[in-house]
């Protein structure tokens, strides 16, 4: 009685002639496979999962609210000062004109915006035989018309409150405002959220750009910059793809097997992108990498491949 065949070996016998026998077909198939996959991996969006990027973090110590930091949708805006620290006229007043701006602005949850001129921002003193607190700014604090009393008033409250490394840097010439989108937005409403939030932020400042600054940071905000950097991306990856094939070329010492090699590595990528796009996922820019070991992977194997055929042929 004869020994069974190995599972393997009768998997490859059942499946080898219907790839092979019509292999017109079959090229023709994976081709159409492959420019399918690949247009919609050109589709393919990028979003952050998570706001744990610090753009702002040179100027905010710790992030606020840091209960909730991986909320998504949360951005957060630092307008700093060129000055000596932010309790002037000029800084507070663009303080304040910004986290209106941001809690009218449509797409934001207006109960999530928080800065210093936030009610919820209280500080807390003790008085003789209790307590006293209010706001860390007065409601009807005007900025335009700050005397020095009222700006030194609220230097003190910052502190009381313990708001520096929160709201206010270290240094105290920077401010923090957060917000986040509203619940149910999707990662393309976030994105032009932030776009939005940026254009406001520097609209506030306007032509005092030289005495202040603003830095827009969260999930979407970083998802719209890495969108705006994916264009400088093309030729740093042809570089490396044409590097790739070289190095390929002179390995197997065969410019065919080279290039093939490399052909079946980047239709692997591409395949994955594209595949990625078919289930209704995106991009996470902390996942990147994965890409870049199935590129390593699919490289691995092919050489393997490569050097059998090579070795058959000898």
């Amino acid at each position: 009685m004869a020994a069974r065949l190995p599972l393997d070996v009768r998997l490859v016998r059942a499946i080898e002639p219907l790839i092979f026998a019509r292999r017109p077909f079959t090229l023709a198939l994976l081709a159409l496979l492959t420019v399918l996959l690949g247009w919609q991996a050109t589709r393919l969006t990028v979003i952050a999962a998570d706001d744990r990027e610090h753009v702002a973090s040179t100027v905010i110590q710790d992030g606020a609210d840091a209960d909730h930091a991986d909320a998504p949708g949360r951005i957060r805006i630092a307008l700093s000062t060129r000055g000596n620290d932010l309790y002037t006229a000029g800084f507070l007043f663009r303080l304040k004109t910004l986290t209106e701006a941001v809690g009218a602005m449509p797409g934001i949850d207006p109960a999530s915006v928080r800065s210093l001129f936030s009610p919820a921002l209280r500080y807390v003193e003790v008085v003789e035989g209790a307590y006293r607190g209010a706001s860390v700014i007065p409601e009807d604090f005007v900025p335009t018309a700050a005397t020095p009393p009222q700006l030194a008033k609220i230097r003190a409250s910052v502190i009381d409150a313990e708001l520096i490394g929160q709201y206010v840097s270290a240094d105290q010439r920077s401010a923090l405002i957060e917000a986040r989108a509203r619940a149910g937005a999707t990662a393309a409403e976030r994105r032009q959220l932030a776009r939005r939030l940026d254009a406001a932020a520097r609209a506030v400042i306007g032509s005092a750009g030289s005495d202040f600054s603003v830095a827009v940071s969260g999930g979407p905000a970083l998802a719209v910059a890495l969108e705006a950097g994916l264009p400088a991306l093309a030729r740093p990856a042809a570089i490396g793809a044409a590097v790739m094939a070289i190095v390929l070329m002179t390995l197997l010492g065969s410019p065919t097997l080279g290039l093939l090699v490399s052909a079946g590595a980047l239709v692997a990528v591409t395949w994955q992108l594209g595949l990625l796009k078919l289930v209704g996922a995106a991009l996470d820019p902390q996942a990147i990498g994965v890409v870049l070991v199935t590129l390593a992977a699919a490289v691995l194997q092919g050489a393997q491949v490569a050097v059998g055929w090579r070795r058959e042929a000898a």
